[in-house]
């Protein structure tokens, strides 16, 4: 679905409905959500942002591990989750059928 990553899929549709470049830092080396925060917190800090709290937005069937994880990883944080109410199988229609 994202042959160039989800972080510039993301980004690129946040300038789109209005979010200026400056805005967004970008990390596109995850591949799993563990990595997701913790590269996504190295980028942060590298930019000398220290952020007291983040929210994190994700689909529901990742947003309690992600909360988690996140927890574990960047402690001195207040985490916050989110998602759209989506059930699993509604999701998957919404990807469409992937072909092998």
């Amino acid at each position: 679905m994202f042959p160039r990553g989800e972080a510039v899929h993301f980004s690129e549709h946040a300038r789109a409905i209005g979010v200026p470049a400056h805005a967004i830092l970008l990390e596109p080396k995850a591949a799993n959500t563990g990595q997701n925060i913790a590269y996504a917190r190295d980028v942060i800090t590298a930019a000398g942002v220290r952020p007291r709290s983040v929210l994190l937005v994700t689909m529901p069937y990742v947003e309690r591990r992600a909360c988690v994880t996140c927890r574990k990883q960047w402690p001195e944080v207040e985490v916050v989750c989110a998602s759209d109410p989506l059930s699993f199988d509604a999701y998957l229609k919404a990807m469409g059928e992937r072909r092998q």
